[in-house]
């Protein structure tokens, strides 16, 4: 009883932020338990936005990678102008300390620094990534996220991500909808238990797309 009580005092450090009723609703102990194999696994649902994300464990890594759909209210122009708004990630991206561009290199192509804040009792991390619009027409749009771990020196007492990769495909919809889909992996590095690094995991990109709607919602 002891070892549980400090697994979900833990757990209410990486929701930082979050409601007590959204942690009850995730089921996080029940998630730091169970057992995710080779194949992707439906993990969380909603209907309003309407929201699947799964999981799925990659051979030689301990660490979940993630798929997600979701169908949003919205436009593409506005969804890719947000995905290309580094200063303004901490409206809706995954629990952002810090953000903004280090170069923009085109319109559609730019370099990011980010700074996550990490689950209780662990260094926070941060990431530089490049977010790059492969392709786009006016009905598709195909976004990526690839980190340079590289591209400038570690920052003292942050620990720098060596991934935060991600393919974002968004489609145009009738009725001012969009589809998204998108398939990535995230490694925190250093010392991260596997609970922690899989809980955020699970959780972040489906924090992520409800962030995407309050932003595409209040841009009409």
């Amino acid at each position: 009883m002891k070892r549980i009580a400090i697994i979900s005092f833990l757990i209410m450090g990486v929701l930082a932020g979050g409601s007590a009723a959204q942690a009850q609703d995730d089921n996080d102990l029940a998630s730091l338990q169970d057992k995710v194999g080779r194949e992707w696994q439906l993990i969380k649902q909603s209907s309003k936005p309407e929201i699947r994300s799964w999981v799925k464990r990659e051979d030689g890594h301990q660490i979940r990678s993630f798929r997600i759909e979701a169908t949003l209210n919205g436009t593409l122009e506005a969804f890719l102008q947000t995905a290309l708004d580094a200063e303004n990630y901490g409206r809706w991206h995954w629990q952002i300390l810090e953000s903004r561009t280090l170069k923009r290199i085109s319109a559609q192509e730019s370099i990011v620094y980010l700074k996550h804040k990490a689950p209780y009792s662990l260094p926070d991390r941060d990431v530089v990534v490049r977010v790059q619009v492969k392709s786009s027409s006016p009905g598709e749009a195909v976004l990526s996220v690839e980190a340079l771990p590289n591209y400038i020196p570690a920052t003292p007492g942050v620990v720098r991500m060596p991934a935060e990769n991600m393919t974002v495909k968004v489609s145009v919809r009738p009725g001012r909808q969009l589809a998204v889909e998108a398939e990535g992996f995230f490694d925190p590095g250093g010392q991260a238990p596997d609970w922690a690094a899989n809980f955020v995991q699970r959780s972040a990109p489906y924090n992520i797309l409800l962030g995407l709607q309050r932003v595409l919602s209040l841009a009409g």
